[in-house]
């Protein structure tokens, strides 16, 4: 299949996770970003949207509901949203030891 930018329904699939990360968490959500081959424009029709999500905090039960509200979305615009979540004190860890995937997300990820 042929790589193509993303379209009308993945735009709004991730505009409406952004507003239910923002109802869910408020002002502990620090980042989202999309990364993989969508942010690279590699992405076909098969392809998930790989989006990163630092809190502040995070627990369980907030990554269940985040998970949970991905899935709303994939019913909904029938768009498969794969979040990365982590806290901030993970993401500096990662930063810290510079792993793949940190480099890869601050190479090529979009901010949402």
């Amino acid at each position: 299949m042929k790589p193509h930018a993303l379209t009308t329904a993945e735009r709004q699939s991730l505009e409406r996770f952004k507003a239910a990360l923002k109802s869910l968490v408020g002002d502990d959500l620090l980042s989202l970003r999309l990364f993989g081959s969508r942010a690279r424009e590699e992405g076909t029709d098969d392809s998930d949207l790989d989006v990163l999500v630092v809190l502040r905090h995070k627990d369980r039960a907030l990554c269940r509901r985040i998970v949970e509200a991905a899935l709303d979305i994939y019913l909904t615009f029938e768009t498969n949203l794969a979040p990365t979540i982590v806290s901030a004190e993970e993401y500096e860890q990662n930063r810290r030891y510079n792993t793949p995937f940190y480099s890869n997300v601050e190479r090529e990820s979009l901010p949402l």
